[in-house]
């Protein structure tokens, strides 16, 4: 049987270069992602990887996660407390493609705020 990990590291699926990267103070300044499909991963000012979604909007979505309750509320709660970053995407329109590339970075970067997909227990910070 072929695992996720197995696809990527058989160079059977790659995970596609960066498209756009915005600062928080940009997201806050009004500028948006594009209204389309894809993976975003935050990061704090020392790069460290916080939080990997996926959306079919990530121009709704992104700011979801800095200004409303509809994000995760750890996340929120870091930069709420002063923490500066940025935000990386790529585009991808097909879901299950999203996915993959989700489940495989969630399992590679393992950032603080993703649990749901990790099996590991909540951070406190």
């Amino acid at each position: 049987m072929i695992n996720i990990r197995d696809l990527f590291e058989e160079d059977l699926l790659a995970v596609p270069e960066e498209d756009l990267r915005l600062s928080l103070h940009q997201l806050s300044n009004g500028s948006r992602f594009a209204t389309a499909g894809g993976v975003y991963t935050f990061y704090n000012e020392y790069n460290e990887p916080l939080y990997v979604g996926i959306s079919v909007n990530l121009g709704r979505r992104v700011p979801e996660h800095l200004y409303s309750n509809k994000g995760n509320r750890d996340l929120r709660r870091h930069f709420k407390a002063g923490g500066e970053g940025y935000v990386s995407v790529f585009y991808e329109d097909n879901k299950m493609y999203q996915e993959f590339y989700e489940s495989y970075l969630i399992a590679v970067l393992s950032p603080r705020y993703n649990v749901a997909k990790t099996g590991r227990r909540k951070i406190i910070t």
